[in-house]
């Protein structure tokens, strides 16, 4: 996967799952070790927090699912 196809895919997640109102970023970093990967990023307990995953191994619908559960996880008014 090229880099720019994989901040395309990043993108539409993002704003299909509205993160960014929830405080979660969905970003692509390189690594020369590890390669093309999605970041998850949010803030919990004052902590930033990344999860990380393989862009090559990883689909939209995988991303998604992922970006959903930081959202469900962090966001107080989806806690109660």
């Amino acid at each position: 996967m090229h880099y720019e196809d994989a901040c395309e895919i990043a993108d539409k997640v993002a704003i299909d799952c509205n993160s960014p109102a929830h405080g979660v970023a969905v970003t692509v970093d390189y690594s020369p070790l590890y390669g093309l990967n999605y970041a998850i990023w949010t803030i919990r307990s004052d902590r930033l927090v990344q999860h990380t995953l393989h862009c090559d191994s990883t689909n939209s619908t995988r991303l998604q699912a992922h970006v959903l559960g930081f959202i469900k996880n962090t966001s107080p008014a989806l806690n109660g």
